[in-house]
């Protein structure tokens, strides 16, 4: 038994997370029109932010995506650093479903 917890204690870190649609917590087609709507400007279309000059990369900061969806969504909540230079709070913005709609499209688009 420890032997087979070892072995995927050394696989994992490797393997390839596919995100299943029952694993989102929203809509991703409902994301993808409210993320391009709000949050593409800063995070760009391609999720990069401009390689995290105008906002988080989702794509190349692994450290953002593997954040629960509950850190996630209060980050979309509350915004996160400066009101002026960070992202701002989303919640005079958008629903909380729409919250779960965009966190779904991010997580499908760039998470894997």
């Amino acid at each position: 038994m420890l032997a087979t917890i070892q072995k995927l204690l050394l696989v994992l870190p490797f393997a390839t997370v596919t995100v299943f649609a029952a694993d989102l917590p929203g809509d991703p087609v409902e994301g993808e029109e409210i993320y391009m709507d709000v949050c593409e400007e800063c995070h760009q279309v391609d999720g990069t932010g401009e390689n995290g000059a105008t906002a988080g990369d989702f794509v190349n900061d692994k450290k953002i995506l593997s954040q629960s969806d509950e850190e996630l969504l209060l980050t979309i909540f509350d915004g996160k650093g400066d009101p002026i230079d960070g992202m701002p709070s989303m919640k005079d913005e958008l629903s909380d479903k729409e919250m779960k709609d965009v966190l779904s499209y991010i997580r499908q688009t760039f998470g894997s």
